[in-house]
């Protein structure tokens, strides 16, 4: 049996070759040596009392094969690697040159490059996160127990549906998605998603059909309950109802802005000041912006509390210097301290940043000209300021929440979507 280990057989063709060689003289195949165990060299019995010393060394020199191929294939992927990098190093270098000579000549900064970057990153991860979340509304619906209708029609059009978001034609996935809905009695993970697309999309009736059919989910859906309670509000009729399905989501799911600023102008709307000043500190709380700011201190002026609402208009406005609304309230409030100078100057600014923001919407130069010097020679007063902010639902009744500052309609709509997104 010692007589084996003098020799060692070839991995391919299994001869037996004399120990030293590097090539098999059968096959020509690179033998993989094996060296000799050194615990053999001295325990001769050990060696001699193994049945099968013959084949474990062919089991050794197998795996010492394996891992030389291995090790080959590391070394064949670290080189691509290091390629790979050399190559985006040298792209690198290349965008830079070009960035610098674009500053150079002046056709973009530094700073305009950045948030073009920024912006992109952050469109490119909302968008992952809106497949991961497309995907997660399939199976979910999917996994929903089925009680009547055509369900292969349904998974069919389900599929169909989810493929079309994802190729970016919304209005024909829409479509799919309902025709899906229409091939099964109920399947609230569908209806739900259908009523918050149509939500974003500002189809507010359809909104409301998917949503209330889903409400009916158990466990109940807060970001659902929370769409329908801002739906129910602005259309002005069931004001409790909504305000209930409002105050359940955010007992469901936590404090949100648009829950909050959205109790918070019902209780406004109905005069109770107070409660109104309650809730939008809350929304500050959830999301601390200008618009927040802007909305503790219209309370706190309305409260006759002029320090604390003149506080909270300079915070606004130090958070973003392009919002009139603070402007004209921090206005209201010098001049109700008998400060008319610093008033003016505030109402002038104001006057001027609603002028820049009408231009830039496309205004005639004559019709929006004359209508910002007629505004900057008018001065505003705390109806004026309670009409930009509410709009005609103080007199209507109707569009409670959407109505006046399309800037707090757009940010309470984007922030219960994004609290109906986390929800789920």
């Amino acid at each position: 049996m010692r007589h084996e280990f003098q020799k060692i057989r070839c991995q391919r063709c299994r001869a037996a070759n004399p120990f030293g060689e590097e090539l098999c003289r059968k096959c020509g195949t690179r033998l993989m040596l094996v060296v000799e165990p050194t615990s053999l060299r001295f325990e001769e019995d050990a060696a001699s009392e193994s049945p099968h010393p013959a084949v474990l060394l062919e089991r050794l020199t197998l795996v010492e094969g394996g891992l030389m191929k291995f090790a080959e294939k590391l070394e064949r992927g670290f080189d691509l690697m290091l390629k790979q990098a050399e190559n985006v190093h040298r792209e690198h270098l290349l965008v830079e040159a070009l960035v610098a000579l674009l500053a150079r000549s002046g056709v973009v900064t530094r700073e305009d490059l950045k948030e073009l970057t920024r912006a992109a990153l952050r469109q490119d991860e909302a968008s992952r996160r809106d497949a991961e979340q497309r995907k997660r509304v399939r199976e979910r619906a999917l996994a929903e127990p089925q009680e009547g209708g055509n369900r292969d029609a349904f998974v069919r059009s389900l599929y169909e549906g989810f493929e079309l978001l994802a190729a970016g034609d919304e209005t024909a996935a829409l479509k799919a998605l309902e025709r899906a809905a229409l091939n099964t009695n109920v399947n609230y993970t569908l209806e739900a998603f259908l009523g918050t697309q149509f939500f974003r999309q500002g189809k507010d009736h359809l909104a409301d059909e998917y949503l209330a059919r889903a409400a009916e989910a158990v466990p109940p859906d807060p970001g659902v309950y929370l769409l329908l309670g801002i739906l129910t509000a602005d259309e002005g009729q069931l004001i409790k109802v909504a305000q209930w399905h409002i105050e359940e989501a955010l007992k469901l799911g936590g404090d949100c802005y648009a829950g909050r600023y959205a109790l918070g102008r019902v209780c406004a709307l109905e005069g109770d000041w107070a409660s109104a000043r309650a809730e939008f500190e809350a929304a500050h709380k959830a999301r601390p912006c200008a618009e927040s700011h802007f909305l503790v201190a219209l309370a706190c002026l309305m409260l006759g509390r002029l320090r604390l609402a003149a506080r909270h208009a300079q915070r606004s406005i130090a958070l973003d210097e392009n919002y009139a609304a603070p402007y004209v309230l921090l206005g209201l409030v010098r001049r109700r301290e008998g400060d008319d100078a610093r008033a003016r100057e505030a109402f002038e600014r104001a006057a001027l940043l609603r002028e820049k923001a009408g231009s830039r919407k496309g205004k005639g130069k004559s019709a929006g000209g004359k209508k910002g010097l007629a505004d900057a020679a008018r001065e505003p007063t705390e109806q004026s300021l309670l009409h930009a902010v509410f709009g005609g639902a103080r007199i209507k009744g109707k569009s409670l929440l959407t109505s006046g500052d399309a800037r707090l309609a757009r940010l309470m709509r984007e922030d219960a979507l994004a609290f109906a997104a986390a929800a789920r």
